[in-house]
């Protein structure tokens, strides 16, 4: 396992983890860059570009820590997905309402960081379309500022040529790159309560950070 023992993990997450691992390693050219910026113990929100289905299960296994990971509330509606995140809902999973304000799951969310965890957020909110780099949402901006939490940029490449909105059949030619930014402190990203367009500009600055990660000149695609 890459992660901690002492950090507490559900069955089916400690269960799944190395077979996905075998599973990644087997089909994909996978490599990560940068991810000794990623603190071992300690609140962390980790913020990452999102371009395909497989995103989630390969950033889970760039990082040597336990991470939750939010999911909207109609994957429930599946059974065998809501079983599963059913299994993982303690530590891994925090299930959000896109269609409104969903109190309930930001109380979760900063009771996980009270606990010392990492939770891992898409900013833009949904998958590109297009594999460009879309706006951020406000939302990432109010849970930073409002947990004063540590921000992690993270950006992974070649996702989308594998597996995207367009394409339904996996194409696993395409290597994938995941490269993690220097963290961003609330003194960064966070121009105080007094601001108006604090969350806004938050959120910007955040998916700034997410753009300007680039491959090492050596190993681009």
């Amino acid at each position: 396992m890459r992660f901690s023992t002492t950090e507490k993990t559900s069955w089916f997450y400690r269960l799944m983890y190395p077979i996905v691992t075998s599973l990644c390693d087997g089909l994909l050219l996978r490599e990560v860059y940068e991810e000794e910026w990623i603190q071992r113990e300690g609140p962390l929100l980790l913020a990452g570009n999102h371009l395909s289905y497989l995103d989630i299960p390969i950033f889970a296994l760039s990082v040597r820590r336990a991470i939750t990971f939010l999911a909207r509330k109609t994957l429930t509606d599946n059974k065998s997905l809501a079983w599963i995140l059913n299994m993982n809902m303690d530590y891994h999973v925090v299930l959000i309402d896109r269609k409104k304000a969903d109190s309930e799951a930001f109380k979760k969310m900063l009771k996980l960081f009270k606990q010392g965890r990492a939770i891992f957020m898409f900013p833009e909110g949904a998958r590109s379309a297009d594999g460009q780099l879309q706006p951020a949402k406000k939302g990432i901006g109010l849970l930073a500022c409002r947990s004063q939490v540590p921000v992690v940029p993270t950006r992974i490449f070649g996702t989308y040529e594998i597996l995207n909105y367009q394409r339904k059949v996996p194409d696993l030619r395409h290597p994938v790159r995941v490269v993690f930014g220097p963290p961003l402190m609330p003194a960064v990203y966070d121009s105080g309560k007094q601001d108006p367009q604090r969350y806004e500009k938050a959120a910007q600055c955040i998916m700034n950070a997410i753009a300007a990660l680039e491959l090492p000149f050596h190993r681009s695609i």
